[in-house]
């Protein structure tokens, strides 16, 4: 069995710095929409899962597909409307053409058809969000952050969980968890900041010593 290391690429992570300011961001060029992708006006008609409005959408490749993470998922359009509350939902689509929207193909689903809460390792906190992905073998290993509280993004811990197709959740890795007893806006298990304070990408590197297994 190989064993492989997640290995965070440090030069492709964007840390935003407590000096960052919105005076730093000069405006937006050569932007546009090319489609909305949840909601009952999207193309993809996700009300019928009982998707209106997410937060986030990491993407991860993974066997031919690609899947998207979402961190809070409502049957309404915004948290304000809200409905069937999710803390994460994720979907796939085998659409390799971007230029005109993306398909969704299907989503990990609960018995009555609409998208199902795919992380849920244990404690209830204010919410679990998935903060990154990465394929490993048959499976996908997913980030998420436990928060405990919206005020000052105060986050309790943050964990890693993996998932085969088929399977309805994620199972959580039990010895891979960040405590954060005094809460605050700290790593999200994979060098990143919590809350939306940073991004970070990552690759698998094989027959390495780590904490997941193909």
């Amino acid at each position: 069995m190989n064993v492989t290391k997640l290995t965070l690429g440090a030069a492709c992570a964007l840390l935003l710095s407590s000096q960052a300011s919105a005076r730093d961001i000069v405006g937006i060029q050569n932007f546009r929409i090319v489609s909305r992708l949840t909601g009952s006006a999207s193309q993809n008609r996700t009300d019928a899962v009982g998707v209106g409005g997410t937060d986030l959408g990491h993407m991860v490749n993974h066997n031919g597909k690609t899947y998207f993470l979402f961190g809070d998922t409502f049957t309404g359009e915004t948290p304000f409307v809200g409905g069937d509350w999710r803390q994460n939902a994720m979907a796939w689509s085998t659409d390799l053409n971007p230029s005109n929207g993306i398909t969704f193909d299907g989503w990990v689903t609960r018995p009555n058809g609409t998208a199902n809460q795919v992380i849920s390792p244990g404690s209830q906190p204010v919410t679990y969000i998935p903060t990154g992905a990465i394929s490993v073998g048959d499976k996908i290993y997913a980030w998420y952050m436990h928060v405990s509280d919206w005020n000052g993004w105060t986050l309790s811990h943050a964990g890693l969980g993996w998932w085969r197709e088929g399977d309805s959740q994620f199972t959580n890795v039990p010895n891979y968890r960040f405590e954060n007893p005094a809460g605050g806006a700290y790593t999200t298990g994979n060098g990143t900041l919590g809350g939306n304070f940073g991004m970070v990408a990552a690759r698998e590197e094989s027959s390495s010593p780590g904490c997941c297994q193909a």
